[in-house]
């Protein structure tokens, strides 16, 4: 759905979830594509720190790709957890009325859960 190049493009700014589960932070990192806010979205990705320039490049890359498929509602509907590693189940409802499955993993860092990949 979400094209895997931006993960690489992307810095971690916003969003901490040094406390929460992973179906918490997919809760806010979702929430987030509703509002069609890249820049806290961005915020729940793992990433190795970027420069400024690079953040900000990433971050209107996710802006673009949240505008072109806008997502008007969304359902968790689980959460597996093992060990540093977990997946929130989620349907994903766009504005156009399709629907998507999405399997979204998590990787736990010394920040907390963020979302491994955006190839969901």
């Amino acid at each position: 759905m979400i094209c895997g190049v931006i993960l690489s493009s992307c810095g971690g700014g916003g969003g901490s979830s040094s406390s929460s589960s992973p179906k918490t932070v997919a809760d806010k990192a979702l929430s987030a594509m509703v509002k069609v806010d890249a820049k806290a979205f961005v915020g729940y990705l793992v990433q190795a720190d970027h420069d400024a320039d690079e953040v900000k490049k990433g971050t209107m890359m996710v802006q673009a790709l949240l505008e072109a498929m806008p997502l008007a509602k969304y359902e968790i509907k689980g959460e597996t957890i093992d060990g540093d590693k977990a997946e929130v189940d989620a349907v994903l409802f766009f504005k156009d009325g399709s629907t998507k499955n999405a399997e979204i993993p998590f990787v736990k860092t010394e920040k907390g859960w963020k979302i491994s990949d955006l190839s969901w």
